[in-house]
């Protein structure tokens, strides 16, 4: 746990932007006293980027059965090997990553979430359609 103008959260590095700002807009609202203050912690959870294997193979994109039947036998069983698989950039290679437990937060907190997460959305859905028509 570390301290965070008095309010504590866990520590981990294993965290993605949005879940880094997620945490700072929860520390405002409970500095703010908008959500009730409370202990924010952290369990560890499979990587659902690479199924705890610690590497995977997306960065290759889709592999299409036209491209697969183009390959010969050599190169499908490097790429069922593994032999292309790179370190997953979601754990750094550990294979898990930490998870906020959000069952274990108050359930104004919980709401301050959900609402958080929802406006988050329409904002990246909004700017998706804004780029498709050339704003």
């Amino acid at each position: 746990m570390i301290d965070y103008d008095g309010l504590r959260f866990a520590k981990t590095s294993q965290i993605n932007e949005s879940e880094s700002r997620l945490i700072s807009s929860l520390m405002d609202a409970m500095q703010d006293e908008r959500i009730p203050t409370c202990d924010i912690r952290y369990e560890w959870v499979i990587c659902s980027d690479c199924r705890g294997e610690g590497r995977n193979s997306l960065h290759l994109g889709v592999i299409t059965q036209d491209s697969w039947n183009e390959w010969d036998d050599d190169k499908r069983d490097d790429y069922m090997s593994g032999f292309y698989d790179r370190s997953c950039t979601a754990c750094s290679g550990t294979g898990k990553v930490q998870e906020m437990d959000e069952e274990s937060l108050p359930e104004a907190v919980q709401e301050y979430i959900r609402n958080y997460r929802e406006d988050a959305y329409e904002s990246a859905s909004a700017s998706y359609y804004e780029r498709l028509a050339g704003c």
